[in-house]
């Protein structure tokens, strides 16, 4: 055994000249004194190994990477290593150096931003650029930057911090703890994204369409069809059958059903180039048929998937479970119970309604209808004993035979209405076979196509939320139509197939 060279210590199985860094550091005449800040203690010098090649910067061993290497070869030599390496060159790595001060960097490309930190304490980007023109290159981020700041068609200003930006992110409204929808609202819908922007996206989305307009499935097209196969239902994709040309995602033939899957940027008016009547037009040829066609948006798909799933499972007869209305109980309930279960179990979320009525089956709520006499902000008068029939909704996955019929039955014993008024949405609903016409109720309207707006192509926003009044206020031009006004806004706008209007006429 040998003894530590500084305090005579008796040395470990792996120690060689000193028994711990204390000593090493104190002996001022020996190399290992040096820190750890200069590993590399002979610049530009490397050792490469006669055993394999392996090229080790450490020349010194002060990190000790030597004697592991050795060890792992099987050779314990401690310190004297230097017969198992040769000294080497290296060549000598570039440096970028600021024309302001001696500061260097090995980031000749800029990638850390450290060059723009230092040049930014000397001058501005732009004047330095103006200097240094062969330095454009390491500067393109603030080149961008700068673009967006002083370009109005390149940016939009963040109502709440004032930063510009070429797309107001849903990650930056989170440092303001707000969602996009909250954002819109709260500062009367502003364009989220800038028109640069908006015109890159839709030429990036109109190119993706061309070039893959045969083979072309988007991710919940794909789950789409994984629901249908896992659930034994079968299917033909892209069918142009019994559409006159027209091309479906998924046709059903044991069902007569046919499922329409609509991204909302290829969907909509201005970046899908689909006309008002587009897709009221596909869901009258697959009615020709005898197809029933569902159409699903792409945010209904996205932000409520279990409800469209639900759905799809009733039509497809896969529910789950079967509740008789015989052994429900019906009685009133108040908002906040009524709102809870319809934002779990409604496409269209909770409603401000003068009557809600909850279905009860064995305590657990399992539906909601609710009543209000006619809405004056959707255009409706006021007329007395006449209702709308506002919501109707389930618990998800199950089938609640006659539960319609009897909670609306509990409403007319109650309140006694001359008239009750409902919609059913075309897209979900099947014009001329549905549970209005089996419940007593007649068609007296279909609707045209209505239209919602969008910003961004995530989400739809009623029309109803941008009254030509309102956007006066907001600056717009009197003489403008209201979709004129929207264009300017940078809004798009999706069409859907209309609604039909059923009425219930008692007390005749």
């Amino acid at each position: 055994m040998t003894n530590c060279k500084k305090c005579g210590k008796e040395l470990g199985k792996r120690q060689t000249i000193f028994c711990s860094n204390a000593c090493k550091l104190s002996d001022k005449d020996n190399i290992h004194q040096r820190t750890r800040k200069n590993k590399i203690n002979e610049k530009n010098s490397a050792l490469k190994s006669k055993i394999d090649g392996k090229i080790i910067n450490d020349v010194h061993n002060i990190s000790g990477t030597v004697t592991r290497y050795l060890l792992k070869q099987g050779i314990d030599v401690g310190q004297n290593y230097h017969e198992y390496f040769d000294i080497i060159q290296l060549k000598e790595v570039p440096l970028y150096k600021s024309k302001y001060s001696d500061w260097t960097t090995k980031d000749l490309e800029n990638k850390s931003g450290w060059i723009t930190v230092e040049v930014k304490k000397y001058t501005t980007i732009d004047e330095h650029i103006k200097k240094y023109p062969e330095e454009a290159h390491l500067f393109k981020k603030d080149i961008r930057t700068f673009g967006i700041e002083n370009n109005p068609s390149n940016h939009v200003e963040c109502k709440i911090c004032g930063k510009k930006l070429e797309i107001i992110t849903v990650t930056h409204l989170q440092t303001h703890n707000i969602t996009p929808a909250e954002y819109k609202l709260r500062f009367g819908f502003p364009s989220i994204v800038s028109q640069k922007s908006r015109e890159k996206l839709q030429e990036l989305y109109k190119s993706n369409d061309k070039i893959n307009k045969i083979v072309r499935r988007s991710k919940p097209e794909y789950e789409i069809g994984n629901f249908l196969k896992e659930n034994g239902i079968e299917y033909f994709n892209n069918s142009r059958e019994f559409t006159d040309g027209h091309e479906v995602d998924f046709l059903i033939p044991d069902f007569n059903l046919a499922i329409e899957y609509n991204g909302l940027f290829f969907h909509s008016e201005i970046g899908g180039e689909k006309t008002k009547h587009y897709h009221l037009d596909k869901l009258n040829i697959c009615s020709k048929y005898g197809i029933r066609l569902v159409t699903i948006f792409e945010d209904e798909w996205i932000l409520n998937k279990e409800i469209v799933l639900s759905k799809l499972r009733n039509l497809l007869n896969l529910s789950s479970e079967k509740i008789y209305a015989r052994k429900c109980v019906i009685k009133e309930i108040d908002s906040s119970v009524s709102n809870s279960f319809l934002v779990k179990t409604h496409l269209q979320g909770k409603c401000n309604s003068n009557i809600k009525l909850g279905a009860f089956f064995n305590d657990e709520l399992i539906g909601v209808m609710t009543f209000s006499t006619g809405r004056i902000a959707l255009g409706a008068r006021k007329i007395e004993n006449e209702y709308e029939l506002v919501r109707y909704s389930t618990k998800l996955n199950t089938n609640c035979v006659g539960l319609f019929s009897k909670m609306l039955n509990h409403f007319i014993k109650a309140y006694s209405p001359n008239i009750i008024n409902s919609y059913g949405d075309l897209r979900w609903t099947d014009l001329k076979n549905n549970v209005y016409l089996k419940n007593g109720f007649e068609l007296s309207i279909v609707s045209k196509p209505n239209y919602w707006y969008m910003n961004g192509y995530s989400s739809r926003i009623h029309r109803y939320n941008f009254p030509k009044h309102k956007l006066i206020e907001m600056g717009a031009e009197k003489n403008k139509s209201e979709w004129e006004i929207m264009k300017e806004f940078n809004y798009d706008r999706i069409w859907d197939c209309g609604n039909g209007k059923y009425t219930l006429k008692l007390n005749k």
